[in-house]
Protein backbone atom coordinates (compact mmCIF):
# COMPACT_ATOMS: atom_id res chain seq x y z
CA UNK A 1 0.00 0.00 0.00
CA UNK A 2 1.35 3.13 -0.56
CA UNK A 3 -0.11 6.79 0.34
CA UNK A 4 0.68 10.84 -0.35
CA UNK A 5 -0.94 12.61 2.19
CA UNK A 6 -0.42 16.26 1.56
CA UNK A 7 -2.16 19.38 1.36
CA UNK A 8 -2.50 20.93 -1.99
CA UNK A 9 -3.24 24.36 -1.39
CA UNK A 10 -1.82 25.62 2.17
CA UNK A 11 -2.26 29.14 1.09
CA UNK A 12 -4.46 30.42 -1.17
CA UNK A 13 -3.50 33.54 -3.42
CA UNK A 14 -4.23 36.06 -0.71
CA UNK A 15 -2.50 34.34 2.25
CA UNK A 16 -5.20 33.19 3.54
CA UNK A 17 -4.86 29.51 5.33
CA UNK A 18 -7.74 26.96 5.10
CA UNK A 19 -6.51 24.40 7.58
CA UNK A 20 -7.82 20.81 7.04
CA UNK A 21 -6.36 17.48 7.22
CA UNK A 22 -5.43 17.78 3.43
CA UNK A 23 -5.65 15.68 0.60
CA UNK A 24 -4.61 11.68 0.94
CA UNK A 25 -4.34 9.55 -2.30
CA UNK A 26 -3.63 6.24 -1.74
CA UNK A 27 -2.52 3.40 -3.78
CA UNK A 28 -3.51 -0.36 -2.96
CA UNK A 29 -3.33 -3.60 -4.66
CA UNK A 30 -4.35 -6.23 -2.61
CA UNK A 31 -2.50 -9.36 -3.59
CA UNK A 32 -5.23 -10.69 -5.23
CA UNK A 33 -5.44 -8.30 -8.58
CA UNK A 34 -7.25 -5.46 -6.91
CA UNK A 35 -6.30 -2.29 -7.13
CA UNK A 36 -7.84 0.70 -6.20
CA UNK A 37 -7.03 4.46 -5.47
CA UNK A 38 -8.98 6.47 -3.38
CA UNK A 39 -8.44 10.39 -3.42
CA UNK A 40 -10.01 12.29 -0.76
CA UNK A 41 -10.36 15.78 -0.67
CA UNK A 42 -11.92 18.44 1.97
CA UNK A 43 -11.64 21.75 3.64
CA UNK A 44 -13.24 23.06 -0.76
CA UNK A 45 -14.96 26.12 -1.01
CA UNK A 46 -17.16 25.02 -3.95
CA UNK A 47 -18.08 20.98 -5.30
CA UNK A 48 -17.96 19.93 -2.17
CA UNK A 49 -19.84 16.59 -2.61
CA UNK A 50 -19.15 13.67 -2.29
CA UNK A 51 -18.36 11.43 -5.04
CA UNK A 52 -17.20 7.65 -5.62
CA UNK A 53 -16.29 6.04 -8.75
CA UNK A 54 -15.55 2.54 -8.97
CA UNK A 55 -14.21 1.58 -12.45
CA UNK A 56 -14.94 -2.17 -12.76
CA UNK A 57 -13.44 -4.70 -15.65
CA UNK A 58 -17.39 -4.74 -16.76
CA UNK A 59 -18.56 -1.88 -16.24
CA UNK A 60 -18.61 2.01 -13.97
CA UNK A 61 -20.37 3.22 -10.93
CA UNK A 62 -20.71 6.46 -9.75
CA UNK A 63 -22.11 7.54 -6.50
CA UNK A 64 -22.92 11.23 -5.67
CA UNK A 65 -24.18 14.13 -4.29
CA UNK A 66 -23.51 17.65 -4.22
CA UNK A 67 -22.99 18.45 -0.39
CA UNK A 68 -21.12 16.40 2.16
CA UNK A 69 -23.71 16.43 4.63
CA UNK A 70 -27.09 17.74 5.41
CA UNK A 71 -28.72 16.52 2.22
CA UNK A 72 -32.24 16.45 1.54
CA UNK A 73 -31.90 13.96 -1.02
CA UNK A 74 -29.87 11.08 -1.09
CA UNK A 75 -26.67 10.10 -3.00
CA UNK A 76 -27.69 9.48 -6.98
CA UNK A 77 -26.22 6.32 -7.62
CA UNK A 78 -25.56 5.85 -11.95
CA UNK A 79 -23.71 3.42 -13.71
CA UNK A 80 -22.51 1.98 -17.09
CA UNK A 81 -22.58 -1.93 -18.19
CA UNK A 82 -19.65 -2.09 -20.89
CA UNK A 83 -18.54 0.30 -23.38
CA UNK A 84 -22.11 2.33 -22.84
CA UNK A 85 -20.21 5.21 -22.22
CA UNK A 86 -23.17 7.42 -20.40
CA UNK A 87 -24.01 6.52 -17.37
CA UNK A 88 -27.69 5.96 -16.64
CA UNK A 89 -29.55 6.29 -13.21
CA UNK A 90 -29.33 3.13 -10.77
CA UNK A 91 -32.12 2.71 -8.13
CA UNK A 92 -32.23 2.00 -4.75
CA UNK A 93 -33.17 -1.70 -4.58
CA UNK A 94 -35.96 -2.33 -1.99
CA UNK A 95 -33.70 -4.65 -0.01
CA UNK A 96 -32.00 -2.19 0.64
CA UNK A 97 -34.79 0.21 2.26
CA UNK A 98 -34.98 -0.72 6.16
CA UNK A 99 -37.20 2.20 7.29
CA UNK A 100 -40.68 4.17 5.99
CA UNK A 101 -40.58 6.66 3.64
CA UNK A 102 -39.74 9.94 5.21
CA UNK A 103 -39.73 13.75 4.27
CA UNK A 104 -36.86 14.11 6.61
CA UNK A 105 -33.29 14.77 5.45
CA UNK A 106 -31.44 12.24 4.27
CA UNK A 107 -28.73 12.53 6.89
CA UNK A 108 -31.02 11.25 9.61
CA UNK A 109 -32.63 8.64 7.72
CA UNK A 110 -28.65 7.62 7.53
CA UNK A 111 -29.27 7.45 11.20
CA UNK A 112 -32.26 6.00 11.15
CA UNK A 113 -31.12 3.15 8.50
CA UNK A 114 -27.96 2.55 11.14
CA UNK A 115 -30.64 1.64 13.93
CA UNK A 116 -32.28 -0.28 11.93
CA UNK A 117 -29.75 -2.29 11.63
CA UNK A 118 -28.79 -2.68 14.81
CA UNK A 119 -32.34 -3.37 15.67
CA UNK A 120 -32.67 -6.32 12.84
CA UNK A 121 -29.43 -7.56 14.23
CA UNK A 122 -30.40 -7.93 18.08
CA UNK A 123 -33.37 -9.57 16.70
CA UNK A 124 -32.47 -12.43 14.07
CA UNK A 125 -28.23 -12.67 15.61
CA UNK A 126 -27.27 -11.28 12.01
CA UNK A 127 -24.50 -8.56 11.74
CA UNK A 128 -25.91 -5.94 9.55
CA UNK A 129 -24.21 -3.10 11.16
CA UNK A 130 -21.32 -2.12 11.53
CA UNK A 131 -19.63 -3.04 14.61
CA UNK A 132 -16.51 -2.18 16.87
CA UNK A 133 -14.46 -4.66 15.56
CA UNK A 134 -15.25 -3.13 11.87
CA UNK A 135 -14.28 0.16 12.96
CA UNK A 136 -10.92 -0.82 14.13
CA UNK A 137 -9.77 -2.38 11.64
CA UNK A 138 -10.96 0.54 9.44
CA UNK A 139 -8.44 2.63 11.49
CA UNK A 140 -6.29 0.31 11.31
CA UNK A 141 -5.78 0.80 7.24
CA UNK A 142 -5.59 4.65 8.44
CA UNK A 143 -3.11 4.02 10.08
CA UNK A 144 -0.93 2.37 7.78
CA UNK A 145 -2.10 5.07 4.80
CA UNK A 146 -0.47 7.93 7.62
CA UNK A 147 2.65 5.64 8.10
CA UNK A 148 3.23 4.87 4.48
CA UNK A 149 2.63 8.67 3.40
CA UNK A 150 5.33 9.87 6.90
CA UNK A 151 7.77 7.19 6.10
CA UNK A 152 7.52 6.59 1.73
CA UNK A 153 7.74 3.05 2.40
CA UNK A 154 4.94 0.43 0.97
CA UNK A 155 3.48 -1.13 3.66
CA UNK A 156 1.26 -4.56 3.80
CA UNK A 157 -2.48 -4.38 4.61
CA UNK A 158 -3.17 -5.35 8.32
Amino acid sequence: MNSVIATQFPDSRDGESFPNSGRCHCDRYTGRRHLFSIQIEGGKRNNSGLEIDITGTEGDLKSWNTKSFANKNDNILEGARGDKGALEHLPVPPSYVKIPSSHLDVSVQDLAHLYAAHALDRLTGAQEAANFADAVRRHQVIDRLNLASATGTLQSPA
